[in-house]
C-alpha cells in the first residue's frame, strides 16, 4: 500500500465534518466493498449541492480535507485549524480571537499514524425530503458543528502528545491494543473457531526480489509484496457444527441441485451461509468475528473463496465444505476480494490495491505464483473467467462511472464493451453457455437501475430487472439468474429467467442476504 501521513486524519476529520453537516456520510454503497471503492476512487458530492447555505468557506473545508490526493489537502493539522477559523468568520458568528485559537507548532503529521482508519457501514439513499430539512439548519448550528468537529480534532491531537509538554511535538505512538480498540492488532489474525490453514510463504529468494519492485513495469510473478507472517491462536481441531434452520417449501427453486452461498448478517458480522434447494435448509458456513463476502463456488462445488474484513483490510479465503476449514489465501495490508475461479479449479482471480489503485490478479489456488494481470491507471474490479478459460470480464472504474471490459486470461488485449457515459455497469458474471454476461447497474450513478444481460458477441444489451438489483448470478443449467434486491434497510435474494419472468423469492433470512452464488 501507500505510506500513510497525518493528513489522513485530516481527511477523516473531513469525513466527520462532512456527516454532520448533511446528515449523510460522504460515501454510500450497497456493500463494505463498494464504499472502499468510492472512498478510493469516486468524490462526494459538494457540501453545497445539500446545503446551499453554507459559506464557500465551509464547503471549502470540507473539500479540501477530503482530496483524493493527500498533496492536495491540508499540509498540516495547524493549517486546517486555520482553514477553521475562516470557515466560522464566514457563517458570521466567530470572529478571530488569538487567545481562543489553539497553534498547534512543529507538528509531524505521520505522528497521527497510529489511529485505525474509519471503518464506514452503507446506507440507504437520503430521501429529498430529508436533504431539506437539513437545508434549514440554522447558522448558529453550523457554527456550532464546525466547532464540535475542532474540538474532537484538537482532543485528539492532544492524546497524542499529551499534556504539560509546552508547545506540541508530536511523536508517533504504539500501535493500539486489541482491548482497547476492539480488534486484533495489525499483523496479528485471531482465526478461531474457524481451522486455518495458511497458504506457503513465497522463499526468502522471491521475498526479497517482491520488496524491491516498487512499481510494476511488465506482468511478471515476482513484482508483489511478500506476504506477512501471520500469528495463529490455537483452535478447535473441529470447527462448530451450527444447527441447520429450514425455509419455508415455497422458497424451495429450481435452476439447478446443490446450494446457493451467500453473506448474511449476524450479531458477529456477515458471515457466508449454505441454503439447499432442495430441502430449504439453511446453514451458516462461516462463523469468525468479521465480514465475510463474495462466496465464489470452486468449479467441483466442494469449496468457497470468499473475502474477510481483519486487521481493516480485506484477504481472500477458501472455505472447505467438506473439513468445515478455512484457510487463508492472501494475507497482505492491502484489500484483496472478489474472487473467481478458473473453470479447471486451479487458479483464483480477483481485485486488489496492493499497488496502491485497484488491479486484476491470478493466484494458484494453494496460494503460489501470484502475478498480475492489468497495470492501467484506472481501477480493475471484479473479474471473472469465462467458462472456456480463455477470457476474463471485468469493470473498469472511467471517470466516475464503471464500464464493462474483457481481455485473455493472460491479460492481454484488454477491451472495454460497454460505453455509456450516464450509467455505471458493475461485475459481469458469464453464462454458463460463454455468449452472454449478466451485470448490474449501481442505482445511485445509472438512470435506470437493475439487472441487464449483454450479448457478448453483437454487444446488444437487454434488462432483466428494474429494482435496486445487485450481485447477479447464472444457475448451471442457464435458466435462471439470481441477485439481491435491496429493499428499504434489508436485502433479500430472487431468482429471475434471463427474460425478465417468473421472478421469485429465493430466501430472506437470515436479514441482508446478499451476493448470492449458485453451486456448479
Amino acid at each position: 500500500g501507500v505510506p500513510l501521513d497525518g493528513r489522513a486524519d485530516l481527511y477523516a476529520l473531513g469525513i466527520m465534518l462532512y456527516e454532520m453537516l448533511t446528515g449523510i456520510r460522504p460515501f454510500e454503497a450497497d456493500s463494505s466493498i463498494a464504499v472502499l471503492h468510492k472512498q478510493v476512487y469516486e468524490e462526494p458530492l459538494p457540501l453545497d449541492k445539500f446545503r446551499p447555505d453554507l459559506s464557500p468557506q465551509t464547503v471549502q473545508l470540507a473539500a479540501t480535507a477530503l482530496q483524493k490526493d493527500p498533496a492536495y489537502r491540508y499540509p498540516s493539522a495547524e493549517e486546517m485549524v486555520q482553514a477553521i477559523d475562516a470557515a466560522l468568520q464566514a457563517e458570521g458568528l466567530y470572529g478571530p480571537n488569538p487567545q481562543a485559537t489553539v497553534v498547534l507548532t512543529q507538528m509531524n503529521d505521520s505522528a497521527l499514524l497510529s489511529r485505525s482508519r474509519l471503518a464506514y457501514s452503507p446506507l440507504a439513499a437520503q430521501t429529498a425530503a430529508s436533504t431539506d430539512r437539513r437545508a434549514g439548519i440554522p447558522r448558529w448550528a453550523i457554527a456550532l458543528i464546525i466547532l464540535l468537529a475542532t474540538a474532537v480534532f484538537l482532543f485528539v491531537a492532544w492524546n497524542a502528545f499529551g499534556p504539560g509538554q509546552g508547545p506540541p511535538e508530536i511523536a508517533i505512538a504504539p500501535s493500539p491494543s486489541s482491548a482497547s480498540e476492539g480488534h486484533t492488532p495489525f499483523g496479528q489474525v485471531v482465526f478461531t473457531p474457524d481451522i486455518i490453514a495458511i497458504a506457503p510463504s513465497p522463499s526468502s529468494t522471491s521475498t526479497a526480489e517482491a520488496a524491491s519492485a516498487a512499481t510494476p513495469t511488465a506482468p511478471s510473478s515476482n513484482n508483489l509484496p511478500a506476504e506477512l507472517p501471520v500469528n495463529i491462536t490455537a483452535s478447535p481441531t473441529n470447527a462448530p457444527t451450527l444447527p441447520p434452520t429450514s425455509a419455508p417449501a415455497s422458497n424451495v427453486v429450481g435452476g439447478g441441485s446443490g446450494l446457493i452461498a451467500y453473506s448474511a448478517q449476524t450479531d458477529r458480522g456477515y458471515k457466508i451461509f449454505t441454503y439447499d434447494l432442495t430441502t430449504g435448509e439453511i446453514r451458516q458456513r462461516t462463523t469468525v468475528q468479521a465480514d465475510d463476502f463474495g462466496a465464489a463456488w470452486s468449479p467441483d462445488g466442494r469449496q468457497i473463496a470468499y473475502a474477510s474484513e481483519r486487521n481493516d483490510q480485506f484477504d481472500l479465503f477458501i472455505f472447505d465444505l467438506e473439513t468445515g476449514a478455512s484457510r487463508n489465501l492472501t494475507n497482505t495490508p492491502s484489500d484483496e476480494a472478489y474472487p473467481a475461479w478458473s473453470p479447471d479449479g486451479t487458479q483464483i482471480t480477483f481485485h486488489s490495491n496492493r499497488n496502491g489503485r485497484f488491479d486484476i490478479f491470478v493466484v494458484n489456488a494453494d496460494g503460489s505464483n501470484l502475478r498480475q494481470l492489468t497495470f492501467n491507471d484506472i481501477p480493475d474490479l471484479g473479474p471473472q473467467w469465462s467458462p472456456d478459460g480463455t477470457q476474463i470480464a471485468f469493470t473498469q472504474a472511467i471517470d466516475n462511472r464503471r464500464q464493462l471490459a474483457l481481455m485473455n486470461a493472460d491479460g492481454s488485449n484488454p477491451r472495454q464493451i460497454t460505453f455509456d457515459p450516464s450509467s455505471s455497469h458493475s461485475y459481469p458474471v458469464w453464462s454458463p453457455d460463454g455468449t452472454q454476461l449478466a451485470f448490474y447497474m449501481v442505482p445511485e450513478l445509472s438512470p435506470a437501475s437493475g439487472i441487464y444481460v449483454i450479448d457478448v458477441a453483437s454487444q446488444a444489451i437487454s434488462r432483466v430487472t428494474q429494482e435496486e438489483d445487485f450481485e447477479p448470478d447464472w444457475s448451471p443449467d442457464g435458466q435462471w439468474i439470481l441477485f439481491h434486491r435491496r429493499s428499504n434497510d434489508n436485502r433479500v435474494v430472487y431468482r429471475v429467467r434471463p427474460d425478465g419472468t417468473d421472478l421469485t423469492l429465493v430466501t430472506a433470512d437470515p436479514p441482508n442476504a446478499r451476493e448470492a452464488a449458485w453451486q456448479p
